[in-house]
């Protein structure tokens, strides 16, 4: 009589695996590798099935970027490559539940699930953090995807804070050459992943890497999504941690975000939203703050102002204006070869105003600055700075004796001395407040004043 092998029983689906309870938690669905820490084989490995082969790799230590959630990871055979792992999280520890285990919701289940498809969805590029394979493990404490990734060796957050300079608004910036070397990396990694339909969907420094291969990567795919999707579907991806960034009225999120949920249903989303981040991203870089605000002082650096110009593109308010990633990748390699003027002339009609607009207030405000220094008292400075304030700003070069600095900076934004002279109503929409002297009275002249 034949021996009758069992068969095993069929691996559950998803709405299967969530109504079992608590008593299913550790199982999981088909198509997943599973990795337990009781069933890992030899203690401390974990075995990565990938279109490579097999990667079996043994834990070691941890990183300090991506907020904590990367370890180091070395081939268990004796080799010498080493890997990143990273642990995606869902769950929180639960002092409620008798059992040990947790409740999680299904959101954050799915969260995770899709951030671990999209790493390895990615592939390979340079400039985008290639993850080899991902698996699931399940513990007592919390469910984690975990990402085999290549090896790094810093993220762009604490690259700022142990070599960015402090501006004069207190930001932490870095020089403008680092900025676009900085920006043109990661425009062509979201080129990639636009060519492979994925949206980005966020850019902070702490999601920048550094790799041992010396290029900057996008390795922070909690935002990510497939291509096209509505903004409202692209909001509720993530409830609890994802995108709360791009509610209405928020400051810093894309023009095309700031829509109320009646109206989300209605707006596609592009690779243009990335674009705007990716220039978000470098305004903070160059300026310390996510907007394009720009002191006297940060125009008069020749190559600062040219790269301030630029960044008005990919800032610019309609999405349709915006270059794509790889134009934006040219752009920037090309901005320290390319004279402002011309930068100017090619941007779009509403970035050229806001342009033509913010330099002029610049230009005024340090043509004050420049008149009011020589004031004897604190009396006097205010005085001067209370009559030269309301005057246009050809008016204002008369008043100077050297007219150099004020020249130089409007030459910087693309504009030339006649513009300025000009000033083509631009001077209109300056707000008052913009153009008021920043530079005080000499501590000398205060103490003859008292």
């Amino acid at each position: 009589m034949a021996a009758v092998v069992a068969r095993p029983p069929a691996p559950p689906a998803w709405s299967e695996w969530i109504a079992g309870g608590l008593s299913d938690l550790a199982r999981v669905p088909s198509g997943l590798a599973v990795a337990l820490s009781s069933a890992a084989g030899v203690a401390g490995d974990y075995r990565f099935p990938s279109a490579e082969g097999l990667f079996v790799v043994r834990e070691e230590g941890y990183r300090k970027y991506l907020r904590g959630t990367v370890s180091v990871a070395r081939c268990a055979a004796g080799s010498a490559r080493e890997f990143d792992l990273r642990r995606l999280r869902a769950g929180t520890a639960s002092s409620s539940s008798s059992a040990g285990l947790n409740f999680v919701a299904l959101a954050e289940l799915e969260g995770i699930a899709r951030e671990a498809e999209l790493a390895v969805e990615a592939g390979r590029h340079p400039n985008v953090l290639r993850c080899h394979a991902a698996i699931v493990e399940n513990t007592v404490e919390a469910h984690y995807r975990l990402l085999l990734c290549e090896p790094c060796v810093n993220d762009l957050e604490s690259h700022l804070m142990a070599l960015g300079r402090r501006d004069e608004g207190g930001g932490l910036v870095l020089p403008p050459e680092e900025v676009i070397q900085i920006g043109q990396q990661l425009a062509f990694g979201l080129g990639h992943l636009h060519a492979a339909s994925l949206l980005c969907g966020g850019f902070s420094p702490a999601g920048v890497l550094l790799g041992t291969d010396g290029a900057w990567k996008l390795a922070d795919l909690g935002r990510a999504a497939r291509l096209p999707t509505s903004l409202a579907a692209w909001r509720g991806q993530q409830p609890d941690h994802g995108l709360r960034l791009f509610e209405p009225a928020i400051e810093g999120a894309p023009p095309e975000c700031r829509k109320s949920a009646t109206d989300a249903h209605d707006v596609l989303i592009t690779p243009a939203v990335d674009i705007w981040l990716i220039g978000s991203l470098l305004a903070r870089l160059l300026l310390g703050g996510q907007s394009l605000a720009a002191g006297p002082r940060a125009l008069e650096n020749a190559l600062l102002a040219q790269l301030w110009l630029l960044l008005h593109w990919p800032l610019s308010e309609a999405p349709g204006d915006r270059p794509l990633a790889n134009e934006l990748a040219s752009l920037l390699c090309a901005s320290a070869h390319t004279s402002p003027e011309e930068i100017f002339a090619e941007l779009p009609a509403d970035a050229r105003r806001q342009c033509r607009g913010a330099a002029a207030a610049a230009a005024r405000q340090l043509a004050v600055d420049e008149a009011a220094a020589s004031a004897e008292s604190t009396a006097e400075h205010g005085r001067v700075v209370s009559r030269l304030v309301t005057m246009p700003l050809s008016k204002l070069r008369q008043e100077l004796v050297d007219t150099s600095r004020v020249d130089t900076l409007l030459s910087n934004c693309g504009l030339g001395s006649a513009a300025a002279i000009e000033d083509e109503g631009s001077e209109g929409s300056c707000s008052q407040a913009a153009c008021h002297s920043r530079t005080p009275p000499p501590p000398q002249q205060q103490q003859q004043q008292q």
